[in-house]
């Protein structure tokens, strides 16, 4: 009997012990969530670019002067995902007073025209921007292509184009922008199942179908790179012509390059 008795003597003393540990950390979370010393004083930004850093604290919903413990890391984490250009965030807390935001953007890859707008598409195909104004930056524009009542936040759809060749088209996108030729292409015109590009220089490729588009854009990059040291002004380039890459220089001359 006394040892029943002293465990259960231990056992209310330690359930006493957590509930005195549970009402001091409580009482402790109100008084600093109630000191002056802990509101928000600063918010830095981090890794934007499209987006402005009143824009992404307005997003947040933190508001300087909140209680630094006050602020819901999930929430505010939620809601910049809401917006099409943030890809992933990071939110700290560095104490006593500041909040860091680290934002991973969506690029724009490239634009199309809709009616009396301009449609801006991220890698993945997703809809980032519809503005009245055509933007500055240097993003190629698709052409000969219909969309179908784009949205921002939504994925692309064009009008007579399935899921697979819609995919195709916001890969090759993907790939131009990694590969550094984002900035290098005017224009992407889809005729049929071909796909024909006009570099900025003026330059006029026949890429083909959209297939192994990694490699032919890699080969075209080199291409270029090789031609710029030969110093060759281009007519047309050839990535449609089986096993050999073919280039039309102004001069009429033709020069050939085996794809490996």
């Amino acid at each position: 009997m006394g040892k029943k008795s002293e465990k259960k003597r231990k056992s209310k003393k330690i359930k006493l012990i957590v509930i005195a540990l549970i009402l001091l950390l409580a009482a402790s979370f109100t008084v600093l969530t109630q000191i002056e010393f802990f509101a928000v004083k600063k918010i830095v930004v981090d890794g934007n670019s499209e987006l402005s850093k009143n824009k992404i604290i307005a997003t947040s919903g933190i508001v300087i002067g909140e209680n630094i413990f006050k602020v819901d890391i999930k929430s505010v984490k939620e809601n910049l995902l809401l917006h099409p250009y943030i890809n992933n965030v990071k939110i700290k807390r560095k104490l006593p007073d500041k909040i860091t935001i680290k934002i991973d953007e969506r690029e724009e890859t490239a634009y199309i025209k809709y009616m009396n707008s301009y449609v801006y598409l991220g890698f993945d195909g997703l809809v980032l921007d519809i503005s009245k104004l055509k933007k500055k930056n240097k993003v190629p524009m698709i052409s000969n292509l219909t969309i179908a009542s784009p949205s921002i936040g939504s994925k692309i759809s064009f009008k007579k184009r399935n899921e697979k060749e819609t995919q195709q088209i916001a890969n090759m996108l993907k790939i131009s922008a990694q590969k550094g030729m984002k900035n290098q292409i005017k224009s992407i015109e889809l005729n049929n199942k071909n796909i024909n590009i006009i570099l900025n220089s003026g330059v006029k490729v026949a890429f083909g179908p959209p297939t192994n588009i990694e490699y032919k854009m890699t080969f075209l990059l080199n291409v270029l790179k090789d031609l710029k040291q030969k110093n060759l002004q281009v007519e047309s380039i050839y990535l449609n012509k089986g096993d050999d890459i073919i280039v039309e220089v102004v001069n009429s001359l033709e020069e050939d390059y085996e794809k490996k």
